[in-house]
Parts: C-alpha cells; sequence; structure tokens
C-alpha cells in the first residue's frame, strides 16, 4: 500500500468492500507478473540466471528469513541462558567473598587469643604452634 492508500484508509474516505476487490486484482497481477519473471525448469523449479541474479522466490524449499530468524530465536535463548549462570556464579562468588571475610575475622581472633594465652603460658608449645598455623592462614 502506498502512503496516500493508508492516507485515505484512515481518514475513512475508502469503502472497504471495494478495497478488499481491489487488492484480489492486484495480487492476480502481481501473480502473473512474477511468473513471467521467474527463470524456473518445467517442473516449476528455481533456477538463477544471468537475466534475473535475484534470490530464489519464497517457497518451501527457500524459506531464509525464517530460518534466520529462527536462529536469531535461538541465539536469544542461549544467551539469557549464559547471562543467568553468569548471575548465578557472580552470586556464588558474593557468597565465597563474603564467608572468606567471616573466615578471616576467626582467624584474627584466634591470633589475638593465641598470642594472649602463649605470653601467659610460655611453657606451653601448643599455644605457639597454633598462633603460628592462623598466622600463616591469615596470609596465605
Amino acid at each position: 500500500m502506498t502512503q496516500e492508500e493508508l492516507d485515505t484508509l484512515m481518514n475513512g474516505d475508502v469503502d472497504l468492500g471495494n478495497l478488499e476487490d481491489e487488492i484480489e486484482a492486484e495480487d492476480e497481477i502481481d501473480a502473473s507478473e512474477s511468473e513471467e519473471e521467474c527463470d524456473c525448469d518445467e517442473d516449476n523449479t528455481y533456477r538463477p540466471s544471468a537475466k534475473n541474479p535475484m534470490p530464489p522466490p519464497v517457497n518451501q524449499d527457500h524459506k531464509v528469513v525464517h530460518q534466520l530468524d529462527d536462529v536469531t530465536k535461538e541465539s536469544e535463548e542461549k544467551a539469557t541462558q549464559i547471562f543467568d549462570i553468569i548471575e548465578t556464579i557472580g552470586n556464588e562468588m558474593m557468597e565465597a567473598e563474603s564467608k572468606m571475610h567471616e573466615n578471616m575475622e576467626i582467624i584474627e581472633s584466634n591470633i589475638a587469643l593465641f598470642e594472649t594465652l602463649g605470653q601467659k603460658f610460655p611453657n606451653v608449645e601448643v599455644f605457639q604452634t597454633q598462633l603460628e598455623k592462623n598466622r600463616v592462614a591469615l596470609t596465605g
């Protein structure tokens, strides 16, 4: 449809009963023109030529647009799944980081405890050993 036809239709100046007849007539003209332009074999199979290098007409064998649409939809679904996985990984890493900070606080309190115990009881070797283990765990 042309812009003029759309404007006329929007303004209500068109009899819709006659419009359907006109559309059918235009479709018949378009179909006859496309038959004349088509380079087809006897069995109505499209074959490209130098005279008509255009892509084949849309039929059951040639649905490239629909195939591309399907590929696009599948790619969007896969991308969404990948982003969901990335979000899950990010959330798990944030939880792990939170737990790590909690563990670091526990280790720091253990270091303070074993330093105090080591000063009060210098002859108990276990306090010094545990103090060194906690310092290694905090730095490593």
